[in-house]
C-alpha cells in the first residue's frame, strides 16, 4: 500500500518509516509526487494536519498522513504552540538561493532565542510537545484516524 507523507522532512520519513517498517506500507513523501506544501492557518494541531494530510490526498489520490506539532510553555499561556516553527521571523535575502535545512535551522536558532528571551524572568518554564498525527484514506475521508 502506497501513503503519502503530507511533509518532506526526510527525517520524519526515516522516523514513520521505520514504524511502518514490516507492514507493507510504501510511504513516499508528498514533494516526490510533485505536490506543494499546503497552508497551515489554523488554530489547532488537528485542524492544520487534517489541513495538510487532505491537500496531500486529493493532489495525488492516494491515502495520506500528516502531522503538526508544537512546543506549549505554561507562563506564555500554551504558546507558541501551533506557531512554534515560525515564532520568530526570519526574512530570507530575496533572489538568493538558500538550502531549505539552512533556513530552517536559522529559523529554529530565531525561535529558541525569542523563547529564551521570553522566558527570561519567568519562575516556572514548565512546557510540553503537542504532537497530533492524522492519516486518511483519501481527501473526503470522513472519518480520519487521528492521535494526539
Amino acid at each position: 500500500m502506497k501513503l503519502v507523507l503530507a511533509s518532506n522532512n526526510a527525517k520524519k520519513l526515516a522516523e514513520l518509516q521505520a514504524l511502518f517498517g514490516g507492514l507493507g506500507v510504501e510511504l513516499v513523501r508528498q514533494g516526490e509526487l510533485g505536490v506543494t506544501e499546503a497552508e497551515e492557518p489554523h488554530v489547532t494541531f488537528i485542524e492544520n494536519a487534517l489541513a495538510k494530510a487532505r491537500h496531500a490526498a486529493a493532489a495525488t489520490g492516494l491515502p495520506a498522513i500528516a502531522d503538526d506539532s508544537g512546543l506549549c510553555v505554561d507562563a506564555l499561556g500554551g504558546m507558541p504552540g501551533v506557531i512554534s516553527a515560525n515564532y520568530a521571523t526570519v526574512v530570507a535575502r530575496t533572489g538568493v538561493a538558500l538550502d531549505r535545512e539552512v533556513v530552517r535551522q536559522s529559523q529554529d536558532d530565531a525561535n529558541n532565542a525569542l523563547l529564551l528571551d521570553k522566558l527570561r524572568d519567568a519562575d516556572d518554564r514548565r512546557a510540553n510537545f503537542a504532537c497530533t498525527l492524522v492519516a486518511i484514506r483519501g481527501a473526503d475521508d470522513p472519518s480520519p484516524l487521528v492521535a494526539i
